[in-house]
């Protein structure tokens, strides 16, 4: 998500030399400029010949099925609770059938479309062709974009795009031609040296409740966090950030998908470089593998492709966009988002997203005149965990002190929340303070929150691959507070797995958490900071859930503690 973000640098002292170098310090206006006004995107020539990748949704063969599936496997009471499915079980049971979906393949051959993924589960394809052949088969023109917010090239079509008739019955809908790209970016503007301030590791430990478990060697080992991302961070600033805070770790694997990370912008660095950091601080043991899509592909898409893979069941991201469907969303993304989120919450995979760093008014981060209240996609779409934001403080010894939900009215920042427009409320959103005067049966966000405020920031050492300046900053915004809950999902998976409790006879896996999350919170409160004060620059925090801060922040050994205690006996 655009971030309204704080850097102070550190004045580097000798004894955090790297290689007997005193790295250089940036900082940077802590009160960005506005954003410019949204802009018609600019269009550009097209080359018939180019190469043009979409994506296919897929159709289940039993939707009602599935609807009805994931409402046992989050209902105690239910034969099928929490019992998860693989991706070859979902397929057999929710995807496309095995026939349907080679026939489907071959038609696409003969349009002169390549099939470049595929996924077990059967929910999509992704597939290439020229512009040429991909303009004659969705039956639609093609243009060729620069999105004035990002400067950005991509192709789109001009209007929604139509799934061709003669493939409607097993399509759902197309992605990958939208004409708004997400929003990310930090741009580091030079600034007086200040005092180091930031979260460092020792800081979110003790703030958030697990300093007890990192003392007990809980670090994340053996748990894997997946971050999909549009930007690439680099080795060498892990490094510093590694050698200053005592981490021996290997590096983030790194998998580009589509072209991602080989030709990533330098407008995502910064967020790239977030994201990692923020995980290793809290879970320095995990491992960490960074899924690199350009930032054309569907982000639904990319969650059902790092779904397939089967490596992660945590994954974590810092993108959006404005949830109003047919203006800053196509309604193809919209259903694509529908139909894989839910096929990645049947197999157990905790999706963790961004909530926004301009309150309750997303649309405001493309358009500063926007002032409609709304929410962010994907985090507050059903079937992911929305996390929303905090303004933390800590006393010197990094212990909790105090914390609301963040907003500055001033540039109009701050943790995002609202009401789903399209999806209705699941059955496990239940706890107090979720029905309240704004709600209208629809799905609610934030679901939980965890500090953003960029005025007491994470502690991130980045080097601007624009100017070469190094050094360490302090970060917010919601983009650190989905890792960070991420890195502390992991750290419960080690806990369930050194307890030899797990589901489906697997030690630390956890499931589909939103459910519990929810149970927790009203059956254990003590599991999670009640923040009841601030608000999202619409919203008032208050007692129990709210549109700020969800059900709160985490009391992270409580909170490990009752999920635990609640999975089974696993060999």
């Amino acid at each position: 998500m655009q971030r309204h973000r704080t850097t102070i640098a550190v004045l580097l002292a000798a004894s955090l030399a790297l290689a007997g170098t005193v790295l250089p310090a940036t900082a940077a206006d802590p009160h960005p400029a506005p954003v410019a006004p949204a802009a018609d995107p600019v269009v550009l020539p097209v080359d018939p010949a180019e190469p043009v990748e979409i994506g296919l949704v897929l159709r289940g063969r039993d939707p009602e099925g599935l609807t009805a599936f994931l409402a046992a496997v989050a209902d105690p009471d239910a034969p099928e609770y929490r019992a998860y499915l693989t991706p070859e079980t979902y397929a057999e049971r929710f995807g496309l059938p095995a026939d349907a979906h080679a026939a489907l393949i071959a038609e696409l051959a003969a349009a002169g479309l390549e099939v470049v993924r595929s996924v077990p589960q059967r929910t999509s394809l992704s597939v290439r062709g020229s512009a040429a052949h991909v303009s004659a088969f969705l039956g639609t023109p093609l243009e060729a974009l620069s999105d004035p917010l990002t400067g950005l090239r991509h192709l789109a079509a001009p209007t929604e795009v139509a799934v061709p008739v003669a493939i409607a019955d097993r399509v759902l809908t197309i992605t990958g031609l939208e004409r708004r790209l997400p929003r990310a970016a930090i741009d580091p503007d030079d600034a007086p040296p200040l005092p180091g301030r930031g979260l460092k590791p020792v800081d979110l430990a003790r703030a958030y409740g697990f300093a007890e478990l990192r003392a007990a060697g809980i670090d994340g080992t053996g748990s894997t966090v997946a971050i999909l991302q549009y930007g690439v961070d680099t080795d060498e600033d892990l490094a510093v950030f590694d050698a200053t805070f005592g981490i021996e770790a290997p590096p983030p694997e790194r998998i580009g998908i589509a072209g991602g990370l080989a030709d990533a912008p330098d407008d995502f660095a910064g967020e790239a470089t977030l994201d990692t950091q923020v995980v290793r601080a809290a879970a320095p043991g995990a491992r960490i593998i960074v899924y690199g899509f350009p930032s054309t592909f569907s982000m639904a898409l990319a969650v059902d492709e790092i779904v397939s893979r089967g490596e992660a069941e945590i994954i974590s991201i810092s993108y959006g966009k404005c949830f109003l469907p047919g203006e800053y969303i196509s309604d193809a993304e919209v259903a694509a988002g529908q139909a894989l989120f839910a096929t990645a919450a049947a197999l157990g995979v905790n999706v963790f997203v961004a909530s926004g760093d301009t309150g309750a008014y997303t649309c405001h981060m493309f358009d500063p005149e926007d002032h409609r209240p709304t929410p962010a996609w994907p985090s507050c779409a059903d079937n992911v965990i929305s996390v929303g934001g905090t303004f933390l403080e800590t006393r010197e010894d990094g212990t909790r002190f105090r914390e609301t939900g963040w907003q500055d009215y001033l540039v109009t920042a701050g943790g995002g929340g609202g009401v789903n427009p399209v999806d209705p409320r699941p059955a496990w959103q239940r706890a107090p303070g979720v029905e309240n005067e704004r709600s209208t049966g629809m799905r609610q966000c934030p679901d939980v929150a965890a500090a953003a405020d960029p005025d007491t920031g994470y502690h991130v050492f980045f080097t601007d691959p624009e100017t070469g300046e190094a050094g360490w900053q302090m970060i917010g915004g919601t983009s650190a507070a989905a890792p960070l809950w991420a890195a502390m999902a992991a750290l419960i998976s080690q806990v369930a797995r050194e307890e030899g409790r797990g589901l489906g006879g697997v030690p630390g896996r956890l499931g589909f958490l939103p459910p519990e999350l929810y149970r927790i919170a009203r059956e254990t409160p003590e599991a999670f900071y009640d923040v009841t004060r601030g608000g999202n620059l619409l919203d008032a925090a208050g007692e129990g859930w709210d549109y700020a801060t969800g059900l709160g922040t985490p009391n992270l050994a409580t909170l490990a503690a009752a999920i635990v205690a609640a999975l089974p006996e696993a060999p």
